[in-house]
Parts: structure tokens; C-alpha cells; sequence
């Protein structure tokens, strides 16, 4: 339980410098975030709701999906979402195959790609909407989460190999 609304910034900045490493990050602290706003005040700490957020993100970074390390010379595939539920965020994940059989893959054939191969993740991506960005479309909202991702992994993505980008948003298939 964090006692002061510096040590909740100071968690949110943390969490933040290791976002590549935690899928849909910014869904998990829009609570702290809430919190630590001007107007917010320490008194509003739940337990269940603001303790629960903090003990998931660490078991998150904690436990598998263990990430890849990236391989330059593979193919990425990128995974992007828009979460709209109360208008929040948009994310994915930066992924590569590999042959090695991930200790979270469950039955033999969960993640199991073509020729034998495990889809992994890399890096994750996430960010919350901006008030002005939660009136946009759901199509511009989809796509600007495809941008926004792209963009983010572009060094990784800049290997002269094509990638894939996977988009459950009908529009934009």
C-alpha cells in the first residue's frame, strides 16, 4: 500500500520505463493513473482495486510469457488492439516465431504456428487514449493503435524484412 502520491508516481514512472515487458500496461495502471491526477487523494486507495492492479503488474513482470530476444534476421509480427472499454487504451505485441516450445503454451498445440513453430512475444506496447482521442471512431482508433505501434518498434522493424501486422478491426483487414 503506498502512502503518498509521490511513491504512486514514482510506480506509475517505473512501470512505465519497463513497458516493453508488460502487455496492456496502460489498462492495468488507468486506476493509479486516476489516483495520482490533480484532484486525486491517497483517502480513495482501495485495496482491492489500487492493491490488486500493484500486486498483478508484479506478478506479471514475474512469470512467463518469458520474452524472445529479438532475432534481426526473422520476420516480426506485430499483434495491435484497441481496448474501448471506458474508452481506455490502445497496445499489442511485437512477436517472432521460434521452434522452441514456450513453458505457457499449454496443450501441444496452443501458439502453435505453421511448420512447427510457437509464436513468441518480444516486446510489448501499450498507452492510454487522451480525453480528445476517446471521441474518435472506432476505425481511427484501431488504425492509430496500428500507427502508434509501428512506430514505437520501428528500429526493431527497420531490418529490411517484411512484417506482418495482425488487427481484429474488420475495417482494417
Amino acid at each position: 500500500h503506498f502512502k503518498t502520491k509521490i511513491q504512486v508516481g514514482s510506480f506509475i514512472g517505473l512501470m512505465i520505463y519497463n513497458r516493453d515487458y508488460i502487455p496492456k500496461l496502460s489498462s492495468l495502471l488507468a486506476s493509479l493513473h486516476d489516483l495520482n491526477r490533480v484532484g486525486g487523494r491517497m483517502d480513495d486507495w482501495q485495496d482491492e482495486i489500487h492493491g490488486a492492479i500493484v500486486r498483478r503488474i508484479k506478478q506479471v513482470l514475474s512469470s512467463a510469457p518469458l520474452l524472445l530476444l529479438p532475432d534481426p534476421s526473422k520476420k516480426f509480427i506485430i499483434h495491435v488492439d484497441a481496448c474501448l472499454v471506458h474508452g481506455r487504451g490502445i497496445g499489442g505485441s511485437l512477436n517472432q516465431l521460434s521452434r522452441v516450445r514456450p513453458p505457457y503454451a499449454g496443450p501441444p498445440r496452443t501458439n502453435l504456428q505453421k511448420d512447427g513453430q510457437y509464436l513468441h512475444p518480444v516486446a510489448y506496447f501499450s498507452r492510454l487514449l487522451t480525453e480528445t482521442e476517446r471521441a474518435y471512431s472506432v476505425t481511427k482508433i484501431e488504425a492509430m493503435a496500428m500507427h502508434d505501434i509501428i512506430m514505437h518498434f520501428a528500429t526493431d522493424l527497420d531490418n529490411g524484412i517484411t512484417f506482418d501486422v495482425y488487427v481484429d478491426h474488420q475495417a482494417l483487414v
